[in-house]
């Protein structure tokens, strides 16, 4: 049996679901903002985001209205590092298909082929 792509799963999952991208974007604001407000450094998850996007999910338009997995989350925490800076070093990496051979510490070596689509 072949290896699933998640970097293909992702780029599809993120074109059909815009307001997943867009709760992620909002409460990762909100969780840098709260720590830096509190004098830490801001370190969080995409776990907890997705976990966060679940709760407002179900107390608003009841559960499975957006369908998040956590099959993704890894990804998700790359692009919101690709496309805000704020946000590099908030999280911390382990390495998924797209990394190849790249410093995950150093996002000038990422795959900006990948990247740069979204």
């Amino acid at each position: 049996m072949a290896k699933k792509d998640w970097s293909k799963e992702f780029y599809t999952f993120y074109n059909k679901n815009p307001a997943i991208w867009a709760s992620y974007c909002k409460y990762a604001k909100q969780a840098h903002d709260a720590a830096v407000a509190n004098g830490r450094q801001p370190k969080f998850s995409t776990k907890l985001l997705n976990e966060r996007i679940r709760w407002e999910d179900m107390l608003s338009a009841g559960p499975g209205t957006y369908k998040t997995t956590n099959s993704l989350t890894a990804y998700y925490a790359r692009l919101l590092m690709w496309k805000y800076p704020q946000y590099r070093g908030s999280f911390a990496l382990k390495r998924v298909d797209v990394d190849g051979t790249c410093d995950l510490n150093d996002i000038s070596t990422w795959n900006r082929f990948y990247w740069s689509r979204f």
